[in-house]
């Protein structure tokens, strides 16, 4: 099985290590919770997608219309930094990516745009 490596991003500690447990079930491995750096370099968040899979580009509406929020990191202002201050990162299963995004959804996750393309339709 192809296993994909992900990064989702969470205002808090306790909001990863909450999605963390309700990844078990999708046997989601090699998991590691980590602070963000205070700067980061230019990360573009964006939500997953109520619509799951499937990503629209920015600015679009997404399957049940709802418009796509960006948030930029690394701006310099440290209140817009605060609010994605936690990164996880594990690997799952191709086969269990649907799964594993609308689990991520539920507990308010976000992923990096630029990398979002590598298993995001």
């Amino acid at each position: 099985m192809e296993s994909l490596k992900i990064q989702a991003y969470f205002n808090s500690e306790s909001e990863a290590e909450s999605a963390k447990m309700s990844l078990q079930k999708v046997n989601a491995s090699d998991f590691r919770i980590e602070e963000m750096p205070q700067n980061p370099s230019d990360l573009i968040l964006i939500p997953i997608p109520r619509s799951g899979v499937g990503v629209p580009p920015a600015g679009r509406k997404g399957a049940l219309g709802n418009s796509i929020e960006k948030r930029e990191l690394g701006s310099g202002n440290p209140d817009e930094n605060s609010e994605a201050a936690f990164v996880a990162e594990f690997k799952v299963n191709r086969k269990d990516l649907e799964e594993t995004l609308g689990i991520l959804q539920e507990k308010g996750a976000y992923i990096d745009e630029e990398a979002s393309s590598d298993f995001v339709k």
